[in-house]
C-alpha cells in the first residue's frame, strides 16, 4: 500500500539544484588534488603515526 500524501512531505516537492565553483574556488582544485596524490602516498605513514599517537594517548589516559 502506497504511503499517504502527508508521511512523504519531502517527496511532494522535487527540485533540481545546480551548484557551480567560482573562479575562486576552481583555483582550489589542483591544490587540493596534490594534497589528496600526497595523503594517498603517505597513507601507511599516516595510520601508524595515527596509532602512535592513540596509543600514548591512551597510555597518559590509563596513568593519571
Amino acid at each position: 500500500m502506497p504511503a499517504k500524501e502527508e508521511e512523504q512531505p519531502l517527496m511532494k516537492y522535487r527540485h533540481r539544484i545546480e551548484y557551480d565553483l567560482t573562479p575562486t574556488g576552481r583555483s582550489l582544485i589542483l591544490p587540493l588534488h596534490t594534497l589528496w596524490e600526497w595523503a594517498a602516498e603517505k597513507r601507511e605513514d599516516i595510520d601508524n603515526s595515527r596509532a602512535a599517537y592513540d596509543q600514548r594517548v591512551a597510555a597518559k589516559t590509563q596513568s593519571t
